[in-house]
Parts: structure tokens; C-alpha cells; sequence
């Protein structure tokens, strides 16, 4: 039998966490757990220290030659790099 959770459950457990990390390493897609990760410790960091991590959230997901860059549409990367250039 197959249980199922949710996707919030399952990154709760950090067990769970770790295997979808190597799941999606295999699936050649992990940039996208990892800019999850990046964004939910942008949320609970100081404000200061906040740009400088949205900053470094741009470089590495989403400018074109980011070495991790997400498959967005470019209508959510300009969107993004509005919202940085207001902050």
C-alpha cells in the first residue's frame, strides 16, 4: 500500500527532505527544492540581511546565465527583477 502525503508534509521531515533532494538530483530538476529552501530562509531572515540573500536568489535562479536557473516563464523573471529593483 502506498501512502500519500503532501508535498508541506514531506518536506517537513527532514528525512523525507532528503531523499525528494536526491530524487530530483537524479531527475535533473533539484534547483528547484533548493530555491525553496533559498526563499523560505530569505522569509525569516532580518530585513537587512534579506536584500542581500534576494540579491544572491536573482544571480543563482534566475538571470540567464544562472547556474541554477528555474524553468519560469519570462514574465515571472522580469516580474522578479522588478520586485528587487523596488526593495
Amino acid at each position: 500500500r502506498i501512502e500519500h502525503t503532501s508535498l508541506e508534509a514531506m518536506l517537513a521531515d527532514a528525512d523525507m527532505r532528503q531523499r525528494y533532494k536526491l530524487f530530483l538530483a537524479e531527475e535533473w530538476s533539484v534547483e528547484n527544492l533548493l530555491f525553496l529552501e533559498d526563499f523560505d530562509r530569505m522569509r525569516s531572515c532580518p530585513p537587512g540581511a534579506s536584500q542581500e540573500l534576494a540579491a544572491r536568489i536573482y544571480r543563482l535562479y534566475f538571470e540567464p546565465s544562472a547556474v541554477m536557473l528555474l524553468n519560469v516563464r519570462g514574465t515571472t523573471t522580469a516580474a522578479v527583477r522588478a520586485a528587487l529593483e523596488q526593495v
